[in-house]
């Protein structure tokens, strides 16, 4: 066997090799992405048939978040871009939409609505995107009030590296400072009647 050869049965052996590699990396990373597949279409099955307070996770890139037909995941999405939270740094993203009904009836014993006709009755209501507000009038004198709050939490759980002593201002001495991983937890309610007074998030040791 010549040395022209023998190059030849190397380069053919090195380009099997490679061929090789490429497919099993090729297979791993599809074995990868069916993973999530499953994992992500588990969840949606518990989203819509949902018999407890547990909700299952989505493992997807936070660009692939837009090709959901879902207006709650759109608008997580959206406060996320809108608060400019890098994709690096986020932990976590989620959304709950939570709905409060009150009703209310008040019966008096005088008539304070006059009226001809005894079954005269008057209902209204006033909206608003996250509020509504029912009023039911009926004769002699019946006043009920329905209403109905939505709430719409976006929470996004960000690492961030920060100094542990006060930052330098000379940004050389801020290169040599030691850091350390600080974990936050940003809340957004996105109905502007309801005020958050407090949330404790732990993290285990």
């Amino acid at each position: 066997m010549n040395i022209h050869t023998s190059r030849i049965i190397q380069v053919v052996i090195a380009a099997l090799l490679a061929l090789f590699l490429a497919s099993a990396s090729i297979a791993l990373h599809q074995c990868q992405r069916a993973d999530l597949y499953a994992s992500d279409y588990k969840a949606v099955c518990d989203q819509l048939n949902r018999t407890s307070n547990d909700f299952h996770t989505l493992k997807v890139d936070m660009q692939d978040l837009r090709l959901f037909n879902d207006r709650v995941i759109h608008t997580l999405d959206s406060t996320r871009r809108a608060l400019n939270i890098k994709d690096k740094q986020l932990q976590l993203a989620g959304a709950t939409v939570q709905t409060l009904t009150l009703h209310d009836t008040l019966r008096l014993t005088d008539t304070i609505f006059s009226s001809r006709e005894k079954g005269w009755q008057l209902d209204t209501c006033l909206t608003s995107p996250y509020d509504t507000t029912c009023l039911h009038l009926e004769y002699p004198g019946t006043i009920a009030t329905t209403t109905t709050s939505r709430s719409e939490l976006n929470v996004f759980v960000i690492n961030k590296k920060e100094t542990i002593d006060p930052p330098k201002k000379f940004f050389l001495c801020r290169w040599f400072q030691r850091r350390h991983t600080v974990t936050t937890v940003h809340i957004e309610e996105l109905n502007p009647n309801i005020h958050l007074n407090k949330s404790v998030w732990v993290i285990p040791n």
